[in-house]
């Protein structure tokens, strides 16, 4: 009843900066715990989670944690964006916005479509600058090269370890996928793992592609059909390390210092850092 809007965004600030929690506790907070009849929501505790895949360009999905509030004519609606730390909070009052139930909820979408799409091109400037580029170790004759597209995450222009093109022949790591090509540009995408000034990033590449995918969605009972990343992780390993996953060590300026392939034992410098 007597939160302002300041207390809210820095209750909102604390949670997203695991100040309140543990980083642990805090994801688990903010998780889902049930499903409701829309593709587009779903409950955690407290959560009222929205599933957005309007909001920038690639179409990828952007998860907001909100929680209404209602008390008489006062009405408010809070809203967590982890994705881009954001902090969004709505107060209103009065029968206008009472009479209108959607209200609350259409100030917070108006709000992100203005904001997100903005922070999301700046942060693709930003990974352009410090993270894009090539990394290479001359002495193992390997190369990494990273660049930012329209697409999500960083794609991978080319990987090579010890002479070997590890991106064209990438399948053959797994009996199970041995001889098929990659349907679709293989990115990388920061996981929350980090210690100290090291992060880790996982590959992910597509695993159908346009031409067997659209039928394949089209004949199944549920949307999205054709995304099994989620089931793929470590599927290829060697030596007890997936080979997808990469660790990126960032100097303080927050650009990117080097790039290991952990599967492949190598560690690759980034060229023209400073």
């Amino acid at each position: 009843m007597y939160s302002s809007t300041r207390d809210m965004l820095s209750f909102g600030a604390a949670i997203l900066s695991n100040r309140l929690l543990s980083p642990l506790a805090t994801r688990k907070w903010l998780s889902p715990t049930t499903f409701t009849s829309s593709r587009g929501h779903v409950l955690g505790a407290p959560w009222e989670i929205q599933r957005a895949d309007r909001l920038v360009p690639d179409g990828r999905v952007v998860d907001i944690y909100t929680k209404a509030g209602d008390l008489g004519l006062y009405h408010t609606m809070f809203a967590l964006v982890p994705d881009y730390d954001i902090v969004v909070n709505v107060m209103t009052a009065g029968k206008e916005v009472t009479d209108e139930f959607f209200v609350q909820s259409h100030v917070i979408s108006q709000t992100l479509k203005a904001i997100i799409p903005a922070l999301d091109a700046v942060t693709k400037q930003e990974a352009k600058k410090n993270l894009a580029g090539i990394y290479q170790d001359k002495e193992s004759d390997s190369v990494v090269e990273l660049e930012v597209d329209d697409g999500p995450g960083l794609a991978i222009k080319e990987w090579t370890v010890k002479g070997f093109n590890v991106l064209g022949n990438f399948t053959f790591y797994n009996i199970a996928a041995s001889g098929r090509t990659l349907p679709g540009i293989a990115r990388l995408y920061p996981s929350s793992l980090k210690a100290g000034s090291q992060k880790s990033w996982r590959m992910v590449f597509d695993q159908v592609d346009d031409e067997r995918g659209e039928p394949f969605d089209e004949e199944a009972v549920y949307p999205d059909a054709r995304c099994v990343n989620w089931g793929t992780m470590d599927r290829f390993t060697y030596d007890f390390a997936g080979l997808e996953e990469f660790v990126m060590t960032v100097g303080k300026d927050g650009a990117a210092k080097s790039l290991s392939p952990v599967g492949f034992g190598v560690s690759l410098a980034k060229q023209g850092y400073m």
